[in-house]
């Protein structure tokens, strides 16, 4: 009786005790919340146009140097690297990034782990060639041209011509003749040359790769603007023209009534490929999106301007207003 009684008093709190399955399901849970937290890292694209950087650094960074900006920086979430150039954004890389595998920049969250670069050892290699190090002790002994004159007998011989190496050449012609020969001794140099040839201690030529960095103004109009840039939003915009000193004509019949152009300004540090990108994605991303872009470098402003056109045009013979502030143009259309 006692027994029964102790069961009973013990069930219900063997009841009151968690499950393994629901602590391992809560575990399991907690994991999974961990992971949708990890930061978006090393992904190509461009920045989005209503996230722009708040920074550009105005030299040449690696990516080690661009983390460590942004770790200094309380407003920094992200940054952005790519030719040595170096942008902080304020949002992370899921809201400021527009990827495209053709871009060269990288995205980066702040939490992204970086590590230290190896050290880079500059070596100037000034050697032309083998480099033998002869060491030569040379005694130039000159003898003087010994001079002889023997006479010669009346001889009468076939024209004949002897040549004798060191020699003057004696020509005895075929008429009965004195003639004095004249027999000079080769002045003999002798050189005593002791010649210690010692293997130098200088390596063969050996190239090495020299990793100085330029700096250089931003390519403006020494790249050609990409082919064809992508929209995001299902189609494309292709280039149709690529010019110098032009502009597209605003009697052009893309220029609707339905909407009047619209004028967006980029800075002259941005790689041209980033420009087109930013103005396609500025025309297209509208509730009634611009079909037309007239891209081209303004030389007095040092400034890229993209005009947007409402409707579509392909005819490059509409870029016919020449203007002398133009360095370069370039026409894209959708389709």
């Amino acid at each position: 009786m006692r027994l029964i009684g102790l069961v009973a008093v013990l069930l219900p709190l063997a009841s009151a005790l968690p499950s393994p399955l629901d602590s391992a399901a809560e575990l399991s849970h907690g994991t999974l919340e961990e992971r949708s937290n990890k930061p978006t890292c090393g992904v190509s694209g461009y920045y989005r146009q209503n996230n722009p950087p708040y920074h550009t650094v105005s030299y040449t960074c690696n990516r080690y140097e661009c983390h460590n900006i942004c770790g200094k920086s309380s407003k920094c979430q992200s940054y952005s690297v790519g030719n040595g150039k170096c942008s902080l954004y304020k949002s992370k890389v899921a809201k400021t990034c527009a990827s495209s595998s053709k871009s060269p920049y990288k995205f980066y969250d702040k939490a992204c782990y970086c590590p230290k670069p190896p050290k880079t050892t500059t070596t100037k290699s000034t050697t032309r060639g083998t480099t033998r190090s002869t060491t030569a002790s040379t005694t130039a002994s000159t003898t003087p041209a010994q001079t002889t004159t023997t006479p010669v007998q009346t001889t009468t011989t076939p024209s004949s011509t002897t040549t004798t190496p060191g020699a003057t050449t004696t020509t005895t012609p075929s008429v009965p003749t004195t003639t004095t020969t004249t027999t000079t001794t080769p002045v003999i140099t002798t050189t005593s040359t002791s010649t210690n040839t010692t293997p130098s201690t200088t390596t063969p030529s050996t190239t090495t790769p020299s990793t100085t960095t330029t700096t250089s103004s931003p390519p403006i109009c020494t790249l050609v603007a990409p082919a064809e840039v992508d929209t995001g939003l299902g189609f494309s915009f292709r280039r149709y023209f690529s010019g110098v000193g032009r502009t597209l004509d605003p009697n052009v019949p893309a220029n609707s009534e339905t909407g009047r152009p619209i004028v967006t300004t980029y800075p002259v540090d941005l790689p041209v490929e980033q420009v087109a990108q930013q103005c396609v994605e500025a025309a297209s991303n509208k509730e009634l999106p611009y079909l037309t872009v007239d891209l081209h470098f303004r030389i007095s402003s040092r400034e890229w301007q993209c005009v947007q056109y409402f409707g579509t045009n392909d005819d490059p013979s509409f870029y016919s207003v020449q203007d002398a502030d133009v360095l370069c143009s370039f026409g894209y259309t959708a389709g």
